[in-house]
């Protein structure tokens, strides 16, 4: 399995990418509804999970344990879901 901060890292980028494409669009098309889930997608999406990919690859000894694992997959699905 890849590391752990590694997967952070796509995951973020993912959510970076949608966020931008939002606010692309909402910024062409003058309609700016959803401004609360670009928002939200940009700052708990892509910057959170970028912060989190960053501070295991600094702290590599942090990814030793199972815990990251999980971490992973709440913070994933909590970004997804909420």
């Amino acid at each position: 399995m890849p590391n752990v901060s590694r997967l952070f890292i796509i995951m973020a980028i993912v959510f970076g990418i949608l966020g931008f494409a939002l606010g692309i669009s909402m910024g062409i098309n003058q309609d700016f509804t959803y401004r609360h889930l670009h928002a939200h997608i940009n700052l708990i999406g892509w910057a959170s999970l970028a912060l989190l990919g960053v501070i295991y690859h600094v702290y590599p000894e942090l990814e030793r344990a199972a815990l990251p694992r999980t971490h992973l997959v709440v913070a994933g699905l909590g970004t997804r879901y909420s």
